[in-house]
């Protein structure tokens, strides 16, 4: 009742005011702008998004709720009204939605351990636009039949067996990636040579994130296709032109910053522009890509690639399309995740030269050797050191890649503590909050690997760590993969070189990742340059080892 009177005062109220602007004309456009606003906050007072019982709402503004408040590092908004409304999950608006946000890690544990968190929402941008050629990855197909098909193929050929029979692949992308770094630096000299050469020798500061996406890049096209790219002569151009891409598209799968997402009305309005040209530049390189493989004749082609056993074992129900959105996933997953993890660690470690003497000195131990090459070859062989691990999963996170991580949406309702959350609700999971969880990580902003050990030995690992890879059915299929890159790359890093700080002090990686991060409204964070200085490090065996890897 109170709705109908307040319609019918606002319908006269209006109408008022458009019959006294038939004399005065020249007020007709902004009158009816504040007309046409007016009507929009009618309407949203009368049909707001459909709140949920039971859930705390944040408190936003008509119309747009708290879109513009979670613009930027939405991830820290929402531990900043965690803290402030002392609720751990909570309802925000996004023009014309609701969203839940978990914060706390007990919380998302709980909630997204359930099968019924198994879906992606379609988003208008990201799925209308981009994905509108050449489908979506694994990771944004919305669940269902051709969602599950895919995901089998994925994570059975992602598996820690099949990764394990195909790590020479790793291990070569990795002594590929050091060579280049040797050779393009000028740092291919034996240590311990010329002692005063290393006193005076002016070691630049070296930007090491587009070693690393090359290191990531190539090793995915030669599980997935077989070939191998030179990323950095013939195939530069492609290369930069994938990894280019692929970042403008995480930045465009932004839960948040893409506003016709959220305002279906500003869609008349926009040109699509930037869209539509990353999804031609992707449909670009996945057909050179493919054309490679096809055309590629001769004795160094990999056989154990993704093409070959989907072709080779006929899987069941994988059609040509689905089949091609595996390829896309395994081409853009991980692209920046790793990079950007193993970047953040070297950072670390310039700035905690006692985890570099501790972690070399348990290389030596762990393989019972002093012989570096001995060390460098057998590395890959197995995942020896227990304080190495612990600088990765602190790594994973203390930086969190992706700090509200991608959203999930419901299939079925489910009760949690009480509250009913129904069929379709979107679910944010604020995974930075989560793997800051003061009840879960003691002083959780310090980075300390030693967390994740006991007496030298890693606890157990069915211990739930944290949520830089997702949580339960949708958990990333190629984290299996992603650390045993982390991991091989760290090991013959920290054989090789002493970490040090850059001269130019603006390169220094700072330790807040939202400090860092150059784009606060994107899916990742995406640190600011930053640069470390590698000296060649003297030891026993050095010397050969730096000579083993001219050859």
């Amino acid at each position: 009742m109170v709705a109908k009177k307040l319609s019918s005062k606002s319908t006269n109220m209006l109408l008022d005011i458009i019959f006294s602007l038939r004399s005065n004309p020249i007020w007709i456009l902004p009158s009816m702008v504040m007309i046409g606003v007016s009507l929009c906050i009618v309407y949203d007072y009368m049909f707001p998004p459909k709140k949920i019982p039971g859930v705390f709402n944040i408190p936003g503004y008509p119309i747009v709720g708290n879109y513009f408040q979670l613009l930027n590092n939405p991830a820290r908004k929402c531990m900043l009204w965690h803290k402030k409304y002392g609720k751990s999950i909570f309802s925000v608006r996004l023009g014309n939605k609701r969203v839940v946000v978990v914060n706390k890690f007990q919380d998302v544990n709980d909630i997204w351990g359930r099968s019924v968190v198994n879906s992606r929402p379609i988003q208008f941008t990201f799925h209308n636009i981009v994905s509108s050629t050449k489908g979506f990855t694994i990771g944004t197909t919305p669940f269902g039949p051709s969602y599950k098909v895919r995901k089998q193929f994925m994570s059975q050929f992602l598996n820690e067996k099949n990764i394990n029979a195909s790590i020479d692949i790793i291990d070569s992308e990795t002594n590929y990636t050091i060579k280049n770094i040797l050779r393009n630096h000028q740092l291919d000299f034996q240590p311990s040579s010329n002692p005063y050469l290393r006193n005076v020798y002016n070691f630049d500061d070296i930007d090491l994130y587009r070693y690393l996406q090359y290191f990531t890049l190539r090793a995915s096209i030669l599980l997935t296709y077989g070939i191998k790219l030179d990323c950095f002569n013939t195939d530069n151009l492609l290369c930069d032109n994938i990894i280019e891409t692929e970042n403008k598209i995480i930045q465009l799968r932004s839960p948040i910053s893409n506003i016709t997402d959220y305002f279906p009305i500003l869609r008349v309005f926009e040109s699509h522009e930037a869209s539509t040209l990353a999804r031609q530049h992707r449909d670009y390189y996945m057909e050179i890509l493919l054309q490679k493989y096809k055309s590629f004749k001769g004795p160094g082609i990999y056989k154990n690639n993704l093409i070959n056993e989907y072709m080779t074992t006929n899987y069941k129900n994988l059609d040509s399309t689905e089949f091609q959105s595996v390829c896309l996933t395994m081409i853009s997953a991980g692209l920046d995740n790793t990079p950007l993890n193993l970047n953040h660690l070297i950072g670390h470690l310039t700035l905690h030269p006692e985890f570099q003497a501790r972690a070399f000195k348990e290389l030596l131990e762990v393989y019972e050797t002093s012989n570096l090459i001995e060390i460098w070859d057998n590395i890959s062989h197995s995942v020896s050191s227990p304080f190495i691990v612990a600088l990765i999963k602190e790594t994973l996170r203390y930086f969190t890649v992706l700090p509200l991580s991608l959203p999930r949406v419901t299939t079925k309702p489910f009760n949690y503590h009480g509250v009913e959350i129904p069929e379709g609700t979107t679910l944010f999971m604020n995974a930075f909050a989560a793997n800051h969880d003061e009840d879960k990580f003691s002083q959780p902003f310090e980075f300390n690997p030693d967390r994740w050990l006991h007496q030298g030995k890693l606890k157990s690992k069915n211990i739930v760590n944290h949520f830089s890879f997702g949580k339960g059915v949708r958990m990333c299929s190629g984290s299996i993969l992603a650390f045993k890159e982390m991991y091989i790359i760290m090991c013959k890093m920290i054989i090789l070189f002493k970490f040090k700080k850059p001269r130019d002090s603006r390169y220094l990686m700072g330790l807040d990742p939202f400090e860092m991060n150059t784009n606060p409204s994107g899916t990742s964070f995406e640190p600011r340059v930053t640069k470390v200085k590698l000296v060649p490090r003297v030891h026993y065996g050095s010397d050969d080892l730096f000579n083993h890897l001219k050859h």
